[in-house]
């Protein structure tokens, strides 16, 4: 495959798509969370009743949104930050190839099918939801949607 695509250009097409800075994804710690607040609300609900359950879950909501903050990143904020330089290439050479069966040659004509073709949109997000799942064990919590196309 010659492919004269330079993996950068393509990284920067990729961090500029929309949809992907609305995807976030769950870097860790999301169950412990879940179950903290289960039981903040619990405790409240028998010692207090039904205040006690707002207030337990209040309490553990909180708490927890705090001890976590910073653990749900967007996709180009993963990215930009915790990609190791051979992972970036990994995206870029998987970008690459998926754009060579599309007759895609540079990352300018990326950037302009991109906004035209919803199909190869949806590829690339998926590509790169695949790739974050399998090199970083990363889950998205967000599902991207495209904009809807004006008739």
């Amino acid at each position: 495959m010659n492919v004269s695509l330079e993996a950068n250009g393509f990284i920067d097409e990729i961090l500029k798509l929309t949809e992907l800075q609305e995807m976030k994804v769950a870097m860790k710690n999301n169950v412990l969370a879940g179950f903290f607040v289960g039981v903040t609300t619990l405790c409240g609900g028998l010692f207090f009743g039904p205040l006690g359950i707002a207030i337990g879950s209040t309490f553990g909501g909180c708490t927890a949104s705090y001890v976590l903050r910073g653990t749900f990143k967007s996709v180009p904020q993963i990215i930009k930050e915790d990609l190791t330089p051979e992972q970036r290439k990994k995206l870029a050479a998987s970008v690459q190839e998926l754009c060579s069966t599309h007759n895609i040659q540079t990352a300018l004509q990326l950037a302009l099918y991109l906004k035209d073709d919803k199909a190869l949109l949806l590829m690339v997000i998926q590509l790169i939801k695949t790739f974050l799942e399998s090199e970083l064990a990363v889950k998205t919590i967000e599902s991207c949607t495209l904009p809807s196309s004006k008739a």
